[in-house]
């Protein structure tokens, strides 16, 4: 048996200063960090993944402002693990202040700075239109890290005829960075990316 236990999952705390993930970051061992667009449905991939209603669903972009911290558990036969999620404030909205912007940039380069060498980061983009600019400049930023780095293409129950959907797959296979194309408010696509999630972080 292998599982994320969804019952268990927990929303933990918000962070939102420097000050404050300086004092918690060192207390987390293995994590996985959820990035992404300010619209490219990360909380709708958080409830779909780790558990209904865990992080809060908004129609308009750039409602997550801080670091939203999450725990959750996985079962590998008889042994039950810990784990923590970031949520981190998604990049690229444009309907914010520049001083508002200027915070989550420095509250995001704080995050990396501090914790990238624990961390297994899982990029969200959307497989109607990845990589753009903004896409591409965040990856530009994440590469001098080295952290380990994973790719959800989210919203590919848009792609609709089969044309798109053999054009998708065949971009995918040019990807070097480990990939998945899901559908997280269909639900689609979730078991391979669960399984190796589990995988990964019982090898680490």
């Amino acid at each position: 048996m292998k599982q994320i236990l969804r019952a268990n999952s927990r929303h933990i705390t918000t962070i939102a200063t420097e000050i404050q993930l300086i004092e918690y970051l060192p207390k987390v061992d293995q994590a996985i960090a959820l990035c992404g667009r300010s619209n490219v449905g990360k909380s709708t991939f958080i409830n779909a993944f780790f558990k209904n209603n865990l992080a809060r669903v908004s129609n308009t972009p750039g409602k997550t402002k801080e670091v939203q911290v999450f725990t959750f558990e996985v079962q590998v036969e008889d042994e039950i693990k810990t784990f923590t999620a970031f949520d981190l404030p998604g990049y690229g909205h444009a309907k914010v202040s520049k001083t508002e912007r200027a915070r989550w940039d420095l509250l995001l380069d704080n995050f990396f700075q501090i914790y990238h060498e624990k961390c297994l980061f899982i990029h969200l983009m959307d497989a109607l239109n990845p990589f753009q600019k903004n896409d591409e400049s965040f990856i530009k930023y994440f590469r001098r890290f080295h952290s380990d780095y994973w790719m959800i293409f989210n919203k590919v129950d848009k792609l609709k005829n089969q044309s798109a959907r053999a054009k998708f797959k065949n971009f995918q296979k040019t990807l070097k960075n480990k990939s998945y194309a899901i559908s997280a408010d269909k639900k689609q696509n979730l078991e391979l990316l669960e399984s190796d999630l589990i995988d990964y972080l019982f090898k680490n």
